[in-house]
């Protein structure tokens, strides 16, 4: 069943700071991330359409909201169900099942993640009766419960060694992120299709390309030809990976290779001209440097994140502003890095559990 024959939907619109300062009101406006930009005196939607859904119409897509009370949306559609359908469907039920439908339909506008309105329109879904919802409902919520706790495991793992790091460094030396990093743009042709028509046929390793996705598990998107033309990408280097939509700001370490990214994700490298301000030598201490300034970065680039209505990083802005500690390689990091991987079993076991969860929660869990 398409999903227009359920619910109706409306796009949403653009609300700048300037508009609501104009024109206050009882009204909330809600964010793509559901917080509320502010109040005025313009609603999208009517009593009578309530409760209905939300969702961001970029960035940070994948989530949906129940909303009970008028609102206004920034960046954000709403889902109104029809009348014949309110007593056919449970709201909690779409709200489980949709995010991952909305990932895999995605398209790209200018190089933001965008759920088109015809897309989403022509979603194919089948519905199950209200009894099912109910069934699977319950299995969802238990599902996403013990979600919640391995990323509130990860985050505070992740947070207590970045904190005790930061607390040993000399905060009065300071940089901004692209005095000592340099970002491969995306690319937007890097799409499924994109990757297919460009597949390697070369058994040459070297002469292969890995694209990357902004996958928050397996990054790993395919390979394309390395002759390929208009391709950004970063020859036979090692990188961090960071994705810029989803877990929009999330990084990853990649090994020495060739690498492209789709829309979704960044590489950030170390410039070899940097290499001796830095104090870095060789591969073997960049890698660590690499390592070490993940750490640093990654409460940073959430932050950043955090700010942003859309909830994408914007990389060009994060090289400008992002500032870090102006650090050189130097024996210390070693040692915090052997202790990091006697601990990253801990961090996989929590990663494979997180990618299990998510990959039960697309099925159909309920016969």
């Amino acid at each position: 069943m398409l999903l227009k024959e359920i619910f109706k939907l409306n796009q949403g619109h653009q609300i700048t700071d300037e508009e609501i300062y104009n024109n206050p009101g009882p009204y909330p406006v809600l964010t793509g991330n559901n917080e509320i930009k502010g109040y005025w005196d313009k609603k999208i939607i009517e009593k009578d359409d309530l409760p209905c859904l939300t969702y961001p119409t970029k960035g940070n897509a994948g989530v949906l909201f129940i909303q009970n009370e008028i609102f206004d949306a920034n960046n954000t559609a709403v889902l109104i169900p029809k009348n014949d359908y309110r007593d056919k469907i449970l709201l909690e039920w779409f709200k489980y099942k949709l995010p991952s439908i909305f990932l895999k339909v995605m398209t790209s506008k200018r190089g933001v993640s965008y759920l088109n309105k015809n897309i989403v329109k022509k979603i194919d879904l089948d519905l199950p009766p209200l009894e099912k919802q109910r069934l699977e409902i319950k299995q969802f919520r238990k599902l996403d419960q013990i979600k919640n706790e391995l990323i509130k495991y990860r985050n505070k793992l992740e947070k207590t060694i970045s904190k005790n790091i930061i607390m040993n460094l000399d905060e009065n030396e300071e940089m901004v992120l692209g005095e000592c990093f340099k970002y491969i743009s995306r690319n937007d042709s890097l799409t499924q299709e994109g990757v297919y028509n460009n597949l390697s046929k070369s058994q040459n390793s070297n002469k292969n390309v890995e694209v990357l996705s902004g996958s928050s598990s397996d990054v790993f998107y395919g390979k394309i030809d390395f002759n390929k033309s208009d391709i950004h990408l970063l020859e036979n280097r090692q990188c961090l990976h960071v994705i810029t939509r989803g877990i929009a700001g999330k990084l990853k370490f990649l090994s020495k290779g060739t690498y492209a990214t789709n829309t979704n994700a960044y590489l950030l490298y170390i410039p070899k001209e940097k290499w001796e301000d830095l104090n870095i030598s060789n591969e073997k201490e960049e890698k660590i440097y690499l390592k070490f300034m993940k750490i640093i970065l990654q409460p940073l680039l959430y932050k950043e994140v955090s700010k942003s209505d859309l909830g994408v990083l914007a990389i060009s802005y994060a090289m400008k502003d992002v500032v870090v500690p102006k650090l050189k390689y130097n024996k210390k990091m070693d040692s915090v890095i052997n202790y990091l991987n006697k601990l990253q079993k801990y961090f996989e076991i929590i990663e494979n559990n997180l990618d299990k969860v998510n990959k039960l929660m697309d099925k159909k869990i309920v016969d």
